[in-house]
């Protein structure tokens, strides 16, 4: 269920470049998938796990060309902390997976990962927050500027 929220979010923040109908078909994939395992013995929805992680393969690949292409459309510094927040959590679950199936020699690192796209959406957050203060004190700089300007005519 993680990969379809996951792409609800950037259906969200972008929703002129990611494709709603893809996006709640994707939801109703995994609410099915996720009602399969609450109702299910563990022998079947184990082997059924094996039709949808290739769904979530496919859900994190596109939701990937949404980023890339939010970073062309856009060319905001906040689609290329996001890209590399989702990239780094990416990259180090690829790790853990082919480490926990013993093809590389390396260690878990998908806490590091995570661990960086958190700092990178909080400072996603912050820059929104100083965007947002910024235009609110232009505006109350323009409103002050109107209220005078009305007294000053009475």
């Amino acid at each position: 269920l993680p990969a379809p929220v996951f792409l609800y979010l950037l259906y969200a923040l972008y929703p002129k470049i990611a494709s709603r109908r893809f996006v709640q078909g994707t939801l109703l994939l995994g609410l099915a998938f996720a009602a399969l395992t609450v109702v299910t013995p563990t022998e079947f929805h184990t082997k059924a796990l094996g039709f949808y992680q290739p769904a979530i393969l496919v859900m994190i690949l596109y939701g990937m060309v949404v980023l890339v292409k939010s970073i062309f459309q856009t060319n905001s510094l906040v689609s290329r902390l996001i890209f590399l927040g989702c990239f780094a959590g990416l990259l180090a679950g690829v790790n853990d997976v082919l480490y926990t199936y013993r093809w590389i020699d390396s260690t878990y690192l998908l806490h590091y990962g995570i661990g960086l796209y958190i700092m990178l959406q909080a400072l996603v957050l912050a820059i929104h927050n100083q965007q947002n203060l910024h235009a609110i004190e232009k505006y109350a700089v323009k409103l002050e500027a109107l209220w005078v300007g009305n007294i000053d005519l009475r």
